[in-house]
């Protein structure tokens, strides 16, 4: 049941929490990596490196990261004690935080410009970057921005880095490969035995036209490669980069009905299959 709530939140594209994000570091500290803009915890003023020392009335030595997060996030509308220590301050200082629906980006660092210098008889070029993080139910949309953005500024080349993206949603690969990719098959699902094959082609003519070069790593998985090996068989860019993890397999979410309540609202009562 939480592995199915975990992989809900994670695809789902938003969830109740405070908009930060957290790291361990090497004396097993729970600290502030960094506050998203516009998010309750930046509003309360939680800031990069504080660390976090209670969460309500619980400690977090000893705390694994996952258990920090899962007590971190909650019910909008609800709030959350939180105790940090900050460089320069005597004390703990404890911010009172409402949650909020928070939508971590699909894309970050937000997408930018690169330009490289100018080479024999050639101008200097400015070439767009972008990092897809994981393929959430919010990847095309922030894709399409970040296309726009480059349409503006006139790039004469696209960079997608996928290197560790563990994948996610299959129909948002299927769509931020098909923003890039004329015609042709994009990707064949194919059952057991080679029974019911399902061939996804490319529709919208390819959103971008100018060259794209696409990097992978050995923990680019999933969703990841769908898009990687699209772009690769079509000979619509290249890949550069690592072998990457091998996952080849396709699965489907369902909802359905608990026999038993688990929780107080609908989405509760529903357990994952696959």
């Amino acid at each position: 049941m939480d592995s199915y709530k975990d992989m809900r939140t994670t695809t789902q594209g938003k969830f109740g929490g405070l908009g930060i994000v957290i790291e361990m570091d090497r004396k097993g500290r729970i600290l502030v990596k960094k506050p998203m803009p516009d998010t309750p915890a930046i509003r309360a003023g939680l800031k990069a490196k504080d660390h976090i020392v209670r969460i309500n009335n619980e400690s977090t030595i000893n705390m694994t990261l996952q258990e920090a997060v899962d007590r971190l996030r909650g019910e909008v509308g609800a709030p959350v004690d939180v105790y940090v220590d900050r460089a320069n301050t005597p004390a703990a200082k404890k911010f009172t935080i409402v949650r909020d629906f928070i939508r971590p980006p699909a894309i970050d660092p937000p997408p930018r410009v690169l330009t490289v210098p100018a080479a024999a008889g050639q101008p200097a070029a400015k070439i767009g970057y972008f990092r897809v993080l994981s393929f959430s139910a919010n990847t095309e949309s922030d894709l399409s921005r970040a296309l726009a953005f480059f349409d503006r500024e006139k790039v004469k080349g696209i960079i997608m880095d996928l290197r560790g993206n563990p994948g996610g949603l299959y129909d948002q690969a299927q769509k931020v490969a098909d923003a890039f990719i004329e015609s042709g098959v994009i990707v064949s699902m194919v059952g057991v035995g080679g029974a019911q094959r399902k061939d996804e082609h490319a529709t919208r003519n390819g959103d971008s036209k100018v060259p794209l070069a696409v990097l992978v790593s050995q923990n680019s998985a999933s969703a990841s490669e769908i898009v990687a090996g699209a772009i690769k068989n079509l000979d619509r860019g290249v890949v550069i980069g690592e072998t990457t993890f091998g996952k080849g397999s396709v699965q489907m979410l369902f909802d359905i009905p608990s026999p038993v309540p688990f929780g107080n609202k609908p989405e509760d009562d529903k357990l994952g299959s696959s």
